[in-house]
């Protein structure tokens, strides 16, 4: 059967009083007049009856919804539905035969996609001005979107772009006050609030010490240790006196075949074994790491640690002289990290 797509697309301009896409028109003029059983022309299909077009809808149905879709995305290229848009809508689905229900959900579908994507662009630059909100009110009442569902876009794609900043400000593990100051303004501005479970509360509590630890003033705590003059408590926990011993030790696995009659394999081995020499609290300062156990008090001076390595059970300890004790505790070894850090850092 010879097609005659520039017939089609006429009698579709002539209906609609609008140009629709091109590569749509000639797809559902090509399914219609190529489909033998249905034997009614496109020109014809206006004045169908029932019974046609529900045999057209039965046999092209995702066709037909495609093309009203895609009318419909060319009519919100300009962001407002005019008379004649609506008009030419109207036209379509009595030609298609769709009930209320079925162009309601295309029209929710495609419009609340559309106008989702225009918040999009006018929330890139993280701004609204009174002019932008204006512009979304005005979108939003031409393309009879209800208040309350354009509100609900609006608000989700404002939280998404505020979760953005916030993962990205949490990237480096700090917080710093002016990103914390930067966030609530956004936030303000945006017209949104930072939801913040508990676990993303302790988070940005960590991070924020973090970031205090490096680059403010490290936050002193009480404590009940004898302390000197000006000497400051910044962290303490429960904790073991540890020092490391290499022990050697010999094992035998037989006799080799060419070894003595009366003698089997002797090997050796070196092992690190932690020996717990005392138990009780931990205690660093701006001066000194203090330990006070049960069998006696010990303290380090800063002055004197070369360098520490913080391990998943504790901190190494490596002194400029002397025995190099372990620290084992279990919270906070991040915190005694950087603190320590820090310490040795504003000595030099």
């Amino acid at each position: 059967m010879e097609h005659e797509p520039l017939k089609k697309k006429t009698l579709i301009r002539s209906i609609l009083k609008k140009d629709p896409d091109k590569s749509v028109v000639d797809e559902l003029g090509n399914l219609l007049t190529g489909y033998p059983d249905l034997k009614v022309p496109l020109k014809d299909l206006a004045s169908a009856t029932a019974r046609i077009k529900v045999e057209l809808r039965r046999s092209f149905g995702k066709e037909l919804v495609k093309f009203y879709r895609r009318f419909l995305e060319r009519c919100l290229k300009g962001q407002i539905l005019g008379p004649d848009d609506w008009k030419a809508l109207q036209q379509l689905k009595i030609l298609f035969g769709f009930n209320n229900a079925q162009v309601e959900k295309i029209h929710n579908q495609t419009i609340m996609r559309h106008y989702s994507k225009t918040v999009e662009q006018v929330l890139s630059d993280k701004k609204m001005t009174p002019k932008e909100r204006a512009l979304l009110k005005t979108i939003q009442q031409n393309l009879k979107l209800m208040p309350e569902v354009a509100e609900r876009i609006y608000r989700d794609k404002a939280a998404e772009i505020l979760q953005q900043t916030l993962v990205t400000a949490l990237a480096d593990e700090r917080i710093s006050p002016e990103e914390e100051r930067e966030l609530d303004q956004l936030a303000h501005h945006l017209g949104v609030r930072i939801e913040i479970d508990e676990k993303t509360k302790s988070i940005l509590d960590r991070y924020r010490l973090y970031w205090l630890i490096e680059n403010g003033e490290i936050p002193a705590i009480e404590t009940a240790a004898s302390l000197a003059r000006g000497e400051k408590c910044y962290f303490t926990a429960d904790s073991n006196w540890c020092e490391l011993h290499t022990i050697t030790k010999s094992a035998r696995y037989g006799r080799l075949r060419d070894a003595s009659e009366d003698g089997d394999e002797v090997q050796r081995q070196v092992f690190n074994e932690l020996d717990i020499k005392d138990s009780g609290r931990i205690y660093l300062t701006n001066k000194r790491i203090l330990f006070s156990g049960v069998k006696r008090q010990r303290s380090i001076p800063v002055s004197r640690i070369r360098d520490f390595v913080p391990l998943e059970n504790g901190v190494q300890i490596h002194r400029k002289s002397g025995v190099h004790p372990f620290f084992q505790f279990e919270l906070g070894i991040d915190v005694f990290g950087l603190i320590l850090a820090r310490i040795l850092r504003d000595l030099h």
